[in-house]
């Protein structure tokens, strides 16, 4: 298809809707919240390129699971967003959008459709529905089974004069376009008679084999007890003794690497340190900020190290949306102060860095500062102190870790959260 071989030349730049949800429980009887519906609010900036703010609707919305999906012969630790239609029209991911600062043009969507087999896992293999995209907004309407619910839409720096994607030559896209979505990637749909087939069975009809760890709870109400997304997952799974580091004692960073070694977000180094002084680089930013995603969504946080190291991580944060495919280039540099910020403010959904300071500048960062959003967000949840009295970010300046345990740790522990007066 056309739109299959304008996505192989369409450079990727994906903005990840951050869409943790809690997963809702239900009471009997079964099917009780066909009338419920997930929306949500959302504003972001996409690499600096272009500015959205959207609406996002998944009707029928029934629940999250919470599964580490076989996918492509891989694993991933990812949301599945169920729901329950009465009908295809209603099957639906809808997007509209409240403000854009670039020009995007119509264009056909065909959603992947996921088939199930016991040697590679889940795979692409039809296409799951149809839907558009446009200036407006879009949607993707959904067949049963699992799908993928991305609503693509296609974007240039400067208009073009053209309405949709299909009347650009493929000269045109490949120099000009690019693309985010908003959505999830992966939507169960289940009619009616699907629940009750799996209730039956234990499978899912063309999904046989997988075994949907916590969809009965879900679908039935039974108690699903420590899966809610939310900052009191983060308790203590590490017993920090006095001088556990021998290069911590009674610093200002102190309790910061008390709590973030207890809550599992940070360790020290084989020879017992913890090196406040020393730099992180952006692999360890990023193996950071998805301990902190899986904790928060009720995961252990614990991953399987493969080669390199941080791939797992690296993986992860880019399946959930912490960061994107084509960010850093080189995982082993040390990151940034403003680098930090971003990995960090994406690791958990908005709705939990809740604004308790009202800054509205700051002396080194500007509106074209790189990652501006992402810093002013955590100044105004009181995550980010800055450097002295005036709130001096320097985002240029390689992040220590003394200073990553204190910021990651106000993230994971609101209480933490500090109060300005700048």
């Amino acid at each position: 298809m056309r739109k299959k071989i304008l996505q192989n030349k369409i450079r990727l730049l994906c903005f990840l809707l951050v869409m943790l949800i809690g997963l809702v429980m239900f009471t009997p009887p079964a099917l009780a919240w066909s009338e419920n519906s997930y929306e949500k609010k959302l504003a972001a900036t996409v690499d600096n390129r272009i500015s959205v703010e959207a609406e996002l609707n998944i009707p029928n919305y029934v629940g999250t699971l919470k599964l580490e999906l076989p996918v492509e012969g891989n694993v991933k630790e990812t949301d599945v967003y169920v729901v329950n239609p009465k009908d295809y029209v209603s099957a639906a991911v809808e997007v509209k959008l409240t403000g854009a600062d670039c020009p995007i043009y119509y264009s056909y969507l065909y959603p992947t459709g996921f088939e199930y087999n016991l040697d590679a896992g889940f795979c692409g293999a039809f296409q799951g529905g149809d839907g558009y995209s446009s200036k407006e907004g879009g949607e993707v309407r959904l067949f049963s089974g699992l799908n993928n619910g991305q609503v693509y839409f296609y974007y240039s720096l400067e208009p073009l004069g053209y309405d949709s994607l299909e009347e650009m030559s493929d000269d045109v896209i490949e120099e000009n376009i690019y693309q985010f979505w908003i959505g999830a990637p992966y939507i169960l749909v289940l009619y009616d008679e699907d629940i009750e087939y799996f209730l039956a069975n234990d499978e899912i009809r063309e999904l046989e084999g997988y075994e949907w760890p916590g969809l009965r709870e879900l679908l039935t109400g039974a108690s699903t007890s420590g899966t809610l997304s939310s900052t009191n997952n983060f308790t203590v799974k590490n017993t920090y003794t006095q001088g556990q580091f021998a290069d911590v004692s009674n610093q200002w960073y102190a309790d910061s690497v008390k709590k973030v070694y207890e809550i599992g977000l940070m360790k020290g180094n084989s020879v017992g340190n913890f090196n406040p002084e020393g730099t992180i680089t952006l692999a360890e930013a990023v193996t950071m900020a998805a301990r902190l995603h899986s904790i928060y969504n009720g995961g252990s946080g614990d991953f399987t190290q493969g080669s390199p190291w941080y791939g797992v991580y690296v993986d992860y944060a880019i399946e959930n949306g912490i960061i994107q495919q084509n960010d850093f280039n080189d995982f082993n540099l040390a990151a940034t102060r403003g680098e930090m910020t971003y990995i960090f403010a994406s690791a958990l959904p908005i709705d939990e860095l809740v604004q308790i300071n009202k800054v509205t500048s700051l002396p080194d960062v500007k509106s074209g500062t790189r990652y501006h959003d992402s810093i002013f967000l955590l100044y105004r949840a009181g995550v980010i102190t800055g450097n002295d009295s005036i709130g001096t970010f320097s985002p240029e300046t390689n992040i220590t870790r003394a200073q990553a345990a204190a910021i990651i740790t106000r993230i994971a522990l609101p209480a933490e959260r500090k109060s300005l007066d700048f």
